[in-house]
């Protein structure tokens, strides 16, 4: 029992630690259009950025209703957010097709996040999680004043990415032999061993190709 729980703890960290690191995904990619925005105070972005993520209109709504906000946009894989996921095709009947009406599962690529578990749109990424502010159930929604400290974190690691790259690439091109899918494979795997540190992202980084 003891051991039970202890994996279900563990299993319970990795699912929060990478919501917030979607969060943060989420937050930078509303960056670009809130901040080349004109005129606006920094009070006037964070109510933008709030608006974006969670998409609702100005008084606080869901407002009409051709304004999706990023999250969902997130959580149905469509626009920027296309990439990110693996997609399963599911039977109606299967038994993990709760809802019986969903024709595929999307799960968050595993070279995304380097765990061991599978993360699944509708079990372990969640419209309920990942709108709180404290990524726990009934949590009150994430605030703009967040969502733009998670941009600025994610910002900055943009900026190491970005000088990583600069030292894989030959003036500006794909070194000779090399693929797109060679380029973002070493991207993600520098990008885990600056974070995450070099002896534990090296383990997991050689983990992680084994599969």
């Amino acid at each position: 029992m003891n051991q039970v729980c202890g994996d279900d703890a563990a299993k319970a960290q990795v699912v929060s630690r990478c919501a917030k690191e979607v969060q943060r995904a989420v937050a930078f990619s509303l960056m670009e259009e809130v901040y080349n925005s004109k005129g606006m105070t920094n009070a006037d972005k964070e109510k933008k950025m709030y608006h974006d993520y969670h998409g609702f209109a100005d008084d606080g709504t869901n407002g009409d209703e051709n304004i999706v906000g990023y999250l969902d946009q997130l959580l149905e894989g469509t626009n920027k957010f296309s990439g990110l996921y693996d997609r399963e095709d599911l039977e109606i009947n299967d038994a993990s097709n709760e809802e019986r009406g969903q024709s595929e599962r999307l799960v968050l690529k595993q070279k995304m996040h380097r765990e061991s578990k599978r993360l699944v749109v509708g079990k372990e990424l969640t419209k309920e999680i990942l709108q709180g502010s404290t990524l726990k159930r009934n949590a009150p929604l994430i605030t703009g004043r967040t969502l733009k400290t998670h941009a600025e974190s994610a910002h900055r690691n943009g900026k190491k990415a970005l000088a990583i790259a600069l030292q894989y690439l030959r003036d500006g091109n794909l070194p000779s032999g090399a693929t797109d899918e060679d380029y973002e494979t070493h991207l993600l795997d520098q990008m885990y061993i600056e974070l995450k540190g070099r002896k534990e992202g090296h383990s997991r980084q050689q983990r992680g190709r084994r599969r």
